[in-house]
């Protein structure tokens, strides 16, 4: 589990193989790293201008590790 905290940082594990786990108000969800819901400008708002109060990002290798680490499942998109 990587916690991501910096547009470069996220950037860059979205150009890997992967899958990221975001923490919200809405709950959590996984999403691999080729997700549509999953962007630039969502990742600066929730992380950096909120200073993470409206969610957090977590990087994972494994589906089934960061199933086991947060108890959650998949996106639908």
């Amino acid at each position: 589990m990587i916690p991501v905290l910096s547009l470069v940082k996220f950037r860059e594990l979205r150009s890997k193989e992967g899958y990221f786990v975001v923490t919200d108000i809405n709950g959590k969800k996984i999403h691999t790293t080729r997700c549509k819901t999953i962007d630039a400008s969502t990742f600066k708002e929730k992380v950096l201008d909120n200073e993470s109060a409206s969610g957090k990002y977590f990087f994972f290798t494994d589906i089934i590790a960061a199933q086991e680490a947060f108890k959650v499942k998949k996106c639908d998109e």
